[in-house]
C-alpha cells in the first residue's frame, strides 16, 4: 500500500456512509469498483455489508516512506486499474512506486476489482512475475 488516492476518494466514502441511500451507494460503488457484472455479483454484496458495518476487523495500510521504498530488497509486482477510482490516477501511484529498486508496474484496464474484472489476466502476471524470478 503506502499509496492513497485523493480527498476526493476520502469524501465520497464518507458521504455514503453517513447517508447510506442506495443510489448514493451505487454510485459511489460503480465509481470505485466499475460497472461490470463479474464486479457486480462478485463485490456488490460484501460492499453493502462494508458500509453497514457488518466487517469486524479494519486495518489501515501501511504507508511507506521514500527511503524506506528505496531500501526494499524483494522484487515487486504492482497491478494497477486504470479506472480505480479508491487508489486514483495510476501515473502518481506508479511515481510514488519508482522508488522501489525492482519494480514491475501494470496497468490493466479495470476498477479496483482487478482480480475480479480479469483473473485470467491477473493470474498470469503473477505466475509470469514468479516465473521470471
Amino acid at each position: 500500500m503506502g499509496y492513497h488516492g485523493s480527498d476526493i476518494t476520502l469524501l465520497r466514502i464518507v458521504l455514503v456512509t453517513i447517508f447510506p441511500i442506495k443510489p448514493l451507494q451505487d454510485n459511489v460503488f460503480n465509481w470505485a469498483f466499475g460497472d461490470g457484472t463479474k464486479v457486480q455479483e462478485s463485490c456488490n454484496k460484501w460492499f453493502r455489508l462494508v458500509l453497514a458495518g457488518y466487517i469486524p476487523h479494519q486495518a489501515r495500510p501501511i504507508r511507506f516512506t521514500p527511503e524506506q521504498l528505496q531500501n526494499m530488497d524483494v522484487p515487486v509486482l504492482l497491478v494497477l486499474g486504470e479506472k480505480d477510482g479508491l487508489i486514483g490516477d495510476p501515473e502518481k501511484a506508479k511515481k510514488l512506486a519508482r522508488n522501489i529498486p525492482d519494480i514491475h508496474i501494470e496497468v490493466l484496464n479495470t476498477g479496483h476489482a482487478i482480480g475480479v474484472e480479469q483473473p485470467e489476466h491477473v493470474n498470469d502476471l503473477i505466475y509470469g512475475f514468479f516465473a521470471n524470478r
